[in-house]
């Protein structure tokens, strides 16, 4: 199972509509190792490492700890070509803990770093206020036309030998202008603004173009959300007019920590996600890096962009409630909280019933005093409930649809809407297919090995059983195999993984699990066990 699997329950992009995201603007794809950004992927979540890049264990750790939590790309600072060049033992590293999270270099002020790093990692971040233009002085530099296209053309001359590098390697590119280090030159010629800011960018972008190097994602930061944006917004519009395409990234720069942090992050992303813009996203803190990935989901599951978790809907509370809300609020969450993308409103009163919970899947409303009534959807399907038994009727309610008819073995396989949790199969088939688009190294391998019916019995990969994605599953035989990378070695995700399995030997089915490790070393010792199951 590769690290995006922390998060397999995400969905795709939803096509407007009410109670759905914004409409996305539309972007081409770029890949990133093994994950797309932009096109019809889902808006992907990164964060950054803290420690220094020398530090090779330290950074593991976070890169690890941070895929642990859900990341899906990984950045780190890279001042010198030694820090470049450590990129390459730390991304072995990873690798061997069985992590296939890309890795992206940071690069500024030194071009000669980003040749190095474009060698070892999946992505390059360059700052186009810093690469070539001398670092920023605060001085007002005079030019006439012909110098300033003299300077345009050393950006050109410098950035194409590195877009040769990258197109050799298979490396993604990021753009990156923070509105804090515009250089002297743009500053000069347009100002501290946010037309200065696009234009830092588009320099850059024209380049790319010119040498058909497409695999660019493109970010404009600043701390100040409403300078962020409103320059967002201004780029897309540049870009549109020259016919550019590229994903965009988003973040608030120097958000800061605790409340604050996450308060300008959600204004600063969340605008322009309503808006319909963004790609991929970091919520930057100043706190531990993996403290930042569940903020960001939580972000793109109130944009409605991607569903990691139960949506509850819940009123504050007022004189009309007639029940005790906080405590029954506890309750339902406790017994619910596993149900990724499942929607549920918990009502004090009808004043904020029906109508209020309309975009919910389920519904507990206070009808008098102790008393309870509870929907699916919009109809009212039990009336009056007293309050100590209502939260057992709604899990009675829900359950029918979150048991899969698997019971039994039939003599055709089942296809995937008939073991998938009804409620929530819209919401993991798009991301099961993602993941069969984009195996590990480990599941193509294995892949190769089980399909067409290599073992006698059908197999199917990235398999929706439930509200879980396996990994490879012969129907007929009830067998599950998981194929597992070195995040699963970690305590928490020892607790979720017999979790998982323990729900899905309740179905009748045998779960397996193997190593990416032992599938890339010994594949024929993993067959001969996979083959006893099969008997």
């Amino acid at each position: 199972m590769n690290h995006s699997n922390i998060s397999s329950n995400a969905a795709l992009p939803p096509t407007g509509g009410a109670g759905s995201g914004a409409r996305r603007r539309p972007t081409h794809e770029v890949r990133v190792g093994n994950i797309g950004i932009g096109g019809q992927n889902p808006v992907r979540v990164q964060s950054m490492c803290t420690t220094s890049t020398m530090d090779t264990d330290g950074c593991v750790q976070q890169i690890l700890a941070i895929a642990r939590a859900g990341g899906e790309l990984v950045r780190l600072t890279t001042q010198g070509v030694r820090e470049a060049e450590n990129m390459r033992i730390i991304r072995e590293r990873v690798r061997a803990a069985g992590c296939d999270v890309p890795l992206v270099a940071d690069v500024h002020f030194n071009p000669a770093v980003a040749d190095v790093a474009a060698r070892y990692c999946e992505k390059v971040r360059i700052n186009p206020g810093n690469y070539v233009d001398a670092a920023r002085k605060f001085k007002n530099l005079e030019y006439t036309d012909e110098e300033y296209a003299a300077e345009l053309q050393k950006i050109e001359d410098r950035l194409i030998p590195f877009l040769n590098i990258c197109r050799e390697y298979g490396t993604a590119v990021r753009i990156g202008v923070n509105h804090g280090s515009l250089s002297d030159r743009i500053m000069s010629r347009y100002g501290d603004t946010p037309e200065g800011i696009v234009e830092s960018c588009m320099e850059f972008l024209r380049v790319c173009v010119r040498e058909n190097f497409n695999n660019v994602v493109v970010s404009i930061k600043a701390s100040n959300t409403v300078v962020m944006v409103e320059s967002v917004r201004l780029l897309c519009k540049a870009m549109d007019a020259e016919g550019m395409t590229f994903p965009l990234h988003l973040g608030v720069t120097e958000a800061g920590e605790g409340e604050d942090g996450r308060l300008k992050s959600a204004v600063g992303i969340g605008a322009l996600l309503i808006d319909g813009i963004g790609d991929t996203i970091r919520v930057s803190l100043s706190e531990p890096p993996e403290n930042e990935i569940p903020v960001a989901y939580s972000l793109l599951q109130a944009a409605r962009l991607r569903f990691t978790k139960t949506e509850y809907i819940s009123c504050p509370g007022c004189g009309r409630t007639l029940y005790d809300l906080p405590a029954t609020i506890q309750r339902i969450k406790a017994a619910t909280s596993h149900l990724t993308g499942l929607k549920i409103a918990i009502m004090g009163c009808i004043v904020n019933g029906p109508g209020e919970m309309a975009d919910a899947d389920y519904g507990y409303v206070g009808a008098a005093r102790g008393k309870v009534s509870l929907y699916r959807g919009k109809e009212c399907v039990e009336k009056n409930i007293p309050e100590e038994e209502a939260v057992q009727h709604l899990l009675a309610i829900i359950g029918p649809s979150l048991t899969p008819p698997v019971g039994g073995r039939t003599s055709s396989p089942l296809r995937e809407y008939q073991t998938a949790d009804s409620g929530n199969y819209p919401l993991l088939k798009d991301f099961a297919r993602e993941n069969r688009y984009h195996p590990t190294e480990a599941e193509s391998l294995l892949w190769e090995r089980l399909k067409g019916y290599a073992l006698k019995y059908p197999f199917r990969r990235q398999h929706i059983v439930g509200n879980f994605i396996a990994d490879f599953a012969c129907l007929p035989k009830r067998l599950i195999i998981e194929l597992d990378g070195g995040y699963h070695q970690l305590p928490d995700q020892q607790v979720s993984d017999a979790e998982r399995t323990n729900w899905l030997e309740q179905q009748g089915f045998k779960v397996i699990r193997f190593s990416n490790e032992e599938v890339i070393g010994d594949i024929e010792h993993v067959l001969s066990i996979i083959k006893e199951h099969l008997k």
